[in-house]
């Protein structure tokens, strides 16, 4: 399961007050989704993961990692329902990726030629990302109903199937449209909870990801909230075999939601995790996770 994957899935997060010097106070915000057909959105993706995994007696297996991504995309809005909700394509225009580990160093940029790829080992992987178009299914809410047009990525490995896999992208990209208010319509200090799960017990565990949005303040149809979450691990049943222990899980971080777009203009969280093998299994290990996801929207 993918670290980035299950904490996006409940962060509709941000970073940075865009709002202008002169900005003018508003009471409240409507901070429901906006969908014009024809209209186009960029953004930027970086995220940075940095994790240590410590398997007893097995040190070729273990040790520390940091993974570093940057993913320029753009948003495109065909088709609105008169429900609401829109068809979107989503097409990946570039993306960097690094990959340090205990032996060695990658590093990939699709904006070097093809033919420079030569053995790098993260070509294959991420090369593939770069030009792919996916299209969603988005509900009146902002909800990521369907993600299809990613199955060309099934084959590139750990590195690149999150940004094709269904219930991936609808947990990454699920913050663009939807920061979980219902009602939409929010006051200056309201405070609402966003609840969402991954795994599952047959799965071997499930996890559970609860965020409380702040919003601090409303300026010029910009609403800046605050965010802060926990992860827990869903108690198994007597008759499963509890394969994961979580000793530590919190998320935190901002965002800015532009109500006249009506969608994100800016977010960044933070994870922090850490977990161990239960005590009754042969192959003991642990792992510690750090990792920070921003969303910049641009001019």
């Amino acid at each position: 399961m993918s670290f980035m994957r299950t904490c996006a899935a409940v962060v509709a997060a941000g970073v940075l007050s865009l709002g202008a010097s002169t900005a003018v106070a508003q009471e409240t915000i409507d901070l429901k989704p906006k969908f014009e057909k024809g209209s186009e959105t960029r953004y930027t993706l970086e995220a940075v993961r940095k994790s240590t995994t410590d398997v007893v007696d097995q040190p070729e297996v273990s040790g520390f990692q940091e993974d570093s991504k940057v993913l320029e995309f753009v948003v495109r809005v065909k088709e609105v329902t008169e429900e609401g909700g829109a068809t979107v394509e989503l097409e990946y225009l570039s993306v960097r990726e690094s990959v340090k580990l205990p032996m060695e160093s990658l590093e990939f940029d699709s904006a070097k030629p093809k033919e420079e790829d030569g053995d790098n080992p993260l070509a294959p992987m991420m090369r593939p990302v770069v030009g792919l178009t996916l299209t969603l299914q988005v509900d009146a809410a902002g909800k990521i109903t369907s993600a299809t047009g990613g199955d060309v990525l099934a084959s590139a490995l750990t590195y690149a199937t999150e940004f094709g896999e269904q219930n991936s992208v609808k947990s990454l990209f699920g913050p663009l449209f939807s920061n979980g208010k219902n009602p939409a319509t929010a006051a200056a200090g309201d405070t609402w909870t966003v609840a969402q799960s991954e795994g599952s017990v047959d799965e071997g565990g499930q996890f559970n990801f609860i965020v409380e949005h702040t919003l601090e303040s409303i300026k010029d149809d910009r609403a800046e909230v605050k965010l802060k979450g926990r992860i827990e691990t869903e108690p198994m049943p007597e008759d499963k075999p509890v394969r994961f222990v979580v000793e530590l899980g919190t998320i935190e971080g901002r965002y800015t939601w532009d109500a006249k777009a009506g969608g994100l203009a800016a977010m960044v969280f933070h994870a922090t995790f850490a977990g161990r093998s239960p005590e009754t299994q042969k192959v003991q290990f642990s792992v510690k996770s750090d990792q920070t996801v921003t969303f910049t929207r641009k001019p």
